[in-house]
C-alpha cells in the first residue's frame, strides 16, 4: 500500500516544535539587530551650561517640595464641599460636620420646592461658595472646641460673630439660623449677651413676619435690659412698641385689637417717649372708635392732641382733630370746628396726603349734611391732590365720593323734573340723559292756565 505525501498546508505549518523554536530565535535576533541599529543612529544630546543650570534648579525645587498626603491630594481631585468636610472630620469636629451637612441638605430641599413651584431661587448655594464653607468651618469648629472646655462665652461669641458676618453678606437664612443657635447658648452666659441674642432673634422674626415670636423675645429683652444701662431699656421699649403696633394693625376688627394697642401704649409710657405715646394714643383711639367705645376714643384723642401740641407736630395734631371730628359726628358745630382745624393743620404741615384726607373727610360730612355744592368742591380738591402724589387708593376713594356727591346734587332737580308731568320737562330729561352733563338745569316753570293747573298731555 503506497503512502501519500503530506499536504502543502501541513508541510508549512508551524505546529512542529522544531520549526517554532527556530522561528522564534530568528525573530529575537532580528529585533535585537534593529534596536542596536536604531540606538546607533540616534545621536546623544550633550547639555550646555545653561541647560545644566536649569536642570539643577529644577532638581533643587523638586527636593524642597513636601510630599502630599492622601487627604491633601483630595483638594485637587474633589469639590470644595468634599474637601472641607474631610478637613473637619480629620480634625475630629463631628458636630460641626453634622451641622454643615444638614444645612446643605436643607438648602437643597428648599431649592427643589421652589423649582417645583416655579419660583425664582436667588439665594447663593452654600455648597458652591468656598468663602462661606471655610467661615463655617473656622468659627463652628472653634465653637465646638470651646464647648468641650465649657467656655460658653467663647462659644456664644463665635456663633454670634458667624451670624453677624452672614447678615452683612446678605444671607439672612444662615444669619437667622446662627442667631437662634447663639440664643440657645446665651442661656448659659451673662444677661448682656443673652439680651443681645433675644434682640437679634426678635428682629429676625419681625423681618420674617413672625410678630408673635418677636413679641415674646422682645419682652424677654425688655426684662433683661432693666439690669443693664438706660439706653438698652429705651431701645427695648421702642422695638417692643413698634412690633406691638404692627401686630395691633394686623388685628383690626378682632376682639384683641384694643388689648394689643393698649400694651403698646403702656410700653410707650414706660420709656417716657412723648412721640411714641402720642402715636399710640391716636391708634388706640381709632381702635376704640371702631369698636363703638366713644368715651374711650375721646379720651385718647384728647391726650394725643395735648402731646402733639407740646411737640408742635402739625401732622399729629391733624390726626387728632380728625379723630375728634369723628367722635362728635352727631354734633355739627363741633364736628365742623374740628374738621376745619384738621384742614388747617394739614396745610401747615405741607403734607399733601393728609391734606387730601382732610378735604375728603370734610367733603364727606358736607355731603351728609346736604350741602352738595361745598362737598363737591372739597372732594374735587381731594381728588386732584391724590392724583398729584399718585396715590391710587385715595384717587379711587375721592372719585367715588365725588360721583356720589354729584349724584346727590342732581337728585333734587331730577326729582323735580319727574314730579312735573308736562312735555318740556320730559324732553329736558331725555336730552340730559343723552348728553350726560354733570349739571342739570332747573326745571322750567309750569305753563300758566286759567285754573292754575298744567294742561294734561294729549296721547
Amino acid at each position: 500500500m503506497t503512502t501519500l505525501p503530506p499536504l502543502a498546508s501541513e508541510r508549512s505549518s508551524p505546529r512542529s516544535p522544531m520549526m517554532s523554536t527556530e522561528f522564534r530565535l530568528e525573530l529575537s535576533k532580528n529585533s535585537k539587530r534593529s534596536s542596536v541599529r536604531a540606538k546607533s543612529k540616534s545621536p546623544t544630546r550633550i547639555l550646555n551650561k545653561r541647560d545644566r543650570k536649569i536642570a539643577e534648579k529644577n532638581a533643587v525645587l523638586r527636593s524642597q517640595q513636601p510630599a502630599l498626603a492622601r487627604i491633601e491630594t483630595t483638594k485637587f481631585r474633589y469639590s470644595i464641599m468634599h474637601s472641607v468636610c474631610l478637613e473637619i472630620l480629620a480634625a475630629g469636629f463631628h458636630k460641626t460636620f453634622a451641622e454643615l451637612y444638614d444645612l446643605v441638605n436643607e438648602q437643597q430641599r428648599q431649592k427643589a420646592i421652589a423649582v417645583q413651584l416655579n419660583m425664582v431661587w436667588s439665594q447663593r448655594m452654600l455648597e458652591d461658595t468656598p468663602a462661606m464653607l471655610l467661615m463655617i468651618k473656622d468659627y463652628r469648629a472653634q465653637a465646638e472646641d470651646d464647648a468641650r472646655k465649657n467656655e460658653w462665652t467663647a462659644v456664644y461669641d463665635a456663633l454670634f460673630q458667624l451670624a453677624t458676618n452672614f447678615e452683612e453678606w446678605g444671607d439672612l437664612w444662615l444669619s437667622d439660623f446662627y442667631y437662634i443657635r447663639s440664643l440657645e447658648v446665651g442661656e448659659r452666659v451673662g444677661s448682656e449677651r443673652q439680651a443681645r441674642a433675644h434682640r437679634s432673634v426678635a428682629l429676625a422674626q419681625e423681618r420674617n413676619g413672625d410678630l408673635e415670636g418677636a413679641i415674646v423675645n422682645l419682652q424677654r429683652y425688655r426684662v433683661l435690659s432693666k439690669s443693664l444701662d438706660s439706653e438698652r431699656q429705651v431701645d427695648a421699649c421702642r422695638l417692643l412698641h413698634r412690633v406691638l403696633t404692627a401686630r395691633g394693625e394686623q388685628q383690626i376688627g378682632e376682639p384683641n385689637e384694643s388689648e394689643i394697642l393698649a400694651n403698646a401704649l403702656e410700653v410707650a409710657q414706660e420709656c417716657s417717649d412723648n412721640k411714641l405715646e402720642m402715636t399710640s394714643s391716636i391708634k388706640i383711639g381709632r381702635s376704640f372708635l371702631r369698636l363703638g367705645s366713644v368715651e374711650m376714643a375721646l379720651r385718647h384723642f384728647q391726650r394725643s392732641l395735648e402731646l402733639a401740641t407740646q411737640l408742635d407736630d402739625p401732622v399729629a395734631m391733624g390726626d387728632a382733630f380728625e379723630g375728634l371730628a369723628r367722635v362728635h359726628n352727631n354734633e355739627r358745630e363741633k364736628c365742623l370746628e374740628h374738621l376745619e382745624s384738621f384742614v388747617a393743620m394739614a396745610e401747615r404741615g405741607n403734607n399733601k396726603q393728609q391734606l387730601s384726607n382732610a378735604y375728603s373727610a370734610m367733603g364727606t360730612y358736607y355731603n351728609m349734611w346736604g350741602d352738595y355744592t361745598r362737598a363737591a368742591d372739597l372732594l374735587s380738591k381731594a381728588y386732584n391732590l391724590s392724583r398729584s402724589i399718585n396715590e391710587k387708593e385715595s384717587v379711587d376713594n375721592s372719585r367715588i365720593a365725588y360721583g356720589i356727591t354729584s349724584a346727590h346734587h342732581m337728585l333734587k332737580h331730577y326729582s323735580e323734573y319727574l314730579r312735573r308731568d308736562y312735555r318740556p320737562c320730559i324732553e329736558r330729561i331725555i336730552a340730559w340723559k343723552n348728553e350726560r352733563k354733570e349739571n342739570m338745569p332747573l326745571p322750567p316753570p309750569p305753563p300758566k292756565t286759567g285754573s292754575g293747573v298744567a294742561p294734561a298731555q294729549k296721547k
